[in-house]
């Protein structure tokens, strides 16, 4: 336990006559960090040229931040100038009340094959004010593929202020020719987020802008450059006020039916892709209860939109999901750790769009 902030480097950039000097590179470094609390900030920091096959792991860690140091923050930052690429951030029964929660592996040049998991996790803000900034981004470039967010079990605490949350497996760091592709998103597990608190960008890629002084997200445009082949897992129910830029659905039904959608966006159009899958899946033992019901699987309050960003009228939409239903990918369930032991069983079904073309219904076969 620590009444002091705590600061661990693997590697770190010096200044001199006010250049950074970055070391060349940061390979193969491990940070364990098992049954731990600390009263002030909990910050694990590598900074190279390059940064590869490095694996940070929290068990058992508290960042316990009270209300006079709501101006600082606890992070996980695997950050290079060229590449960061097989990096591994695996967090498990952790909680943090600082008013800046930042965990990301990111490169100027190429973030990929990284991995960010996260298992049995509370996130909060500890001043009165219940303020603070939520970033988890697996890989955040402006080449970022083949990266894998993984949460299961994620608890959030009142967030009172706007753009407080956000989530998705890449990310990048500029528009012009920048690339996101091949990411994986898969959320499980108990989701319980404070009322009137949401989730405000859940994404296959965003945009973050950083600068000296300040870091922040942003919405990316929705578009083919920044979805191809970004796939989004459900094994349980999801709210954001923007989802986008996900290629590929596969959403875990539960027997457990009721009228809420398993994922819902309140603010924006989420965009889909007539190159797309949109698979259903469910427990085996499970099946016969769904058979012949009828599931509300996607909301949209502002309905959804093509690849070129046009809106679909229902007539549209009903085309482009019984498309993606047929569409196949080379992708298997079974690598997330979490699905490896579910015996899972693929639904048929039958789709119904509302007549407002905002709700996508699957009746299943």
């Amino acid at each position: 336990m620590s009444t002091l902030p705590v600061y661990i480097y693997t590697a770190k950039k010096n200044i001199l006559n006010n250049q950074d000097f970055y070391p060349s590179s940061a390979n193969n470094n491990e940070v364990v960090i098992k049954d731990f609390a600390s009263f002030r900030n909990l910050t694990v920091l590598t900074e190279a040229k390059e940064a590869s096959y490095n694996t940070i792991n929290y068990n058992n860690v508290q960042s316990i931040t009270d209300a006079s140091n709501i101006d600082k923050g606890s992070k996980i930052i695997i950050r290079a100038l060229d590449k960061a690429n097989h990096n591994t951030i695996d967090i498990k029964n952790y909680s943090s009340n600082a008013a800046d929660n930042a965990y990301l592996i990111m490169a100027y040049n190429e973030a990929a094959y990284n991995k960010i998991i996260i298992n049995d996790t509370l996130f909060g803000v500890a001043s009165d004010k219940r303020e603070g900034i939520l970033s988890i981004i697996a890989g955040l470039s402006n080449n970022a593929h083949d990266d894998t967010l993984i949460i299961n079990n994620l608890n959030l605490d009142e967030y009172k202020n706007n753009n407080s949350i956000f989530i998705a497996p890449s990310a990048i760091t500029g528009l012009s020719e920048a690339k996101s592709y091949n990411n994986t998103l898969y959320i499980g597990g108990n989701l319980n987020i404070f009322k009137n608190t949401f989730i405000d960008i859940l994404a296959g890629a965003l945009v973050h802008y950083e600068d000296s002084n300040n870091a922040s997200n942003a919405a990316a445009p929705s578009d083919t450059s920044l979805s191809k082949n970004n796939r989004l897992i459900l094994n349980t129910k999801v709210e954001a006020r923007i989802i986008n830029n996900f290629e590929h659905y596969y959403l875990i039904v539960s027997n457990k039916i009721n009228t809420t959608p398993l994922l819902k966006s309140y603010d924006a159009p989420i965009n889909i892709s007539s190159e797309g899958v949109l698979a259903l899946y469910t427990l085996k033992e499970q099946y016969p209860y769904l058979k012949n019901k009828e599931i509300l699987i996607l909301q949209s309050e502002q309905g959804f939109i093509d690849e070129n960003s046009n809106t679909l009228n229902q007539e549209e939409l009903q085309s482009f999901i019984e498309k993606m239903q047929k569409n196949k990918e080379d992708f298997k369930l079974s690598s997330i750790d979490k699905l490896k032991k579910m015996n899972l069983q693929k639904l048929s079904y039958e789709v119904r769009i509302s007549q407002d073309g905002k709700s996508i219904y699957a009746k299943i076969k």
